[in-house]
Order: C-alpha cells, then sequence, then structure tokens
C-alpha cells in the first residue's frame, strides 16, 4: 500500500506499507519520504524505513524491530549525466553512497560509476549500458570490494 500526498507548491510526501511472508512469519515493514524539488534537475529526499519481525512467544505474540534507519539523499538529473549522493544512518547498516552517470545520447549509452561505503564495508561499481531496442538494455556492472 502506498500513499503519495503533494504538501506545498515544490514538497511531496510519501508513506508505504509492506507484509512479507517467510518461513520465519510474518516481517511488516513502514516507509515514509519526503520530497522536495530543489530546482528544475536537482530533488532532495529524506526517508524513514523500518522492518519488523512478528515473534510468536508461549503466551503472547511480539513485535520486534529488524532494521531501520534515516537516509537524505540528493539527486540531480540534465540532460548529459545523473548524479546522486545518499547518507543513511540506520540498524544495523550506516553507509554513504555516491554515483555518476554519464549519458550519451547519439549512442544510447550510459557510463557509471558508484561508490558505497559504510559498516560493511565499501564496494566500487562500474560499467557500460547500451540500449539496444527500445524495450531492452545490456550493460553488465563490475564490482570490487
Amino acid at each position: 500500500t502506498k500513499v503519495y500526498r503533494k504538501l506545498y507548491d515544490r514538497i511531496f510526501g510519501s508513506m508505504s506499507g509492506t507484509m512479507q511472508f517467510s518461513r520465519s512469519g510474518l516481517k511488516p515493514g513502514f516507509s515514509t519520504t519526503l520530497e522536495n524539488h530543489l530546482d528544475k534537475n536537482t530533488v532532495g529526499y529524506l526517508t524513514y524505513s523500518t522492518n519488523f519481525q512478528l515473534v510468536e512467544t508461549s503466551d503472547s505474540i511480539d513485535l520486534e524491530q529488524e532494521q531501520s534507519g534515516m537516509e537524505t539523499m540528493i539527486v540531480r538529473d540534465r540532460p548529459g549525466y545523473h548524479m546522486v549522493a545518499s547518507l543513511q544512518l540506520g540498524i544495523p547498516y550506516t553507509y554513504a553512497m555516491l554515483s555518476y552517470t554519464k549519458k550519451i545520447q547519439d549512442k544510447k549509452k550510459k557510463f557509471r560509476v558508484a561508490l558505497k561505503a559504510g559498516t560493511f564495508g565499501g564496494i566500487l561499481e562500474y560499467g557500460v549500458e547500451e540500449r539496444i531496442t527500445e524495450l531492452s538494455t545490456l550493460g553488465p556492472p563490475c564490482a570490487g570490494e
């Protein structure tokens, strides 16, 4: 379930809830996002998300928090490039991420490089993506830790 609402001229809010069925039981989740259009090509996001686990004991059913996090993200999208910078403070993962995609308009190709570092270590990802048909894209990414 998702709710999206315009709050002010350039500010939007959304909330969503999920229910995942797994072998260990039900796992409800919740996320809320505040979106601010800073200019024509730049958007800022502030997101809080959390996931729970339903745990059954002998006399009750408890709701335990599995993970949660607060993330701030800035996205800049221009005809020649797409940039994303984000910072997440969370349990169990805290990380920073930078991503840059160079768009090559005439050849329908994109070059992408991303760096993500946090409590889990760091990842560098890069690759080239090419549109083969209107609905198909080929682009194997390479990643290193």
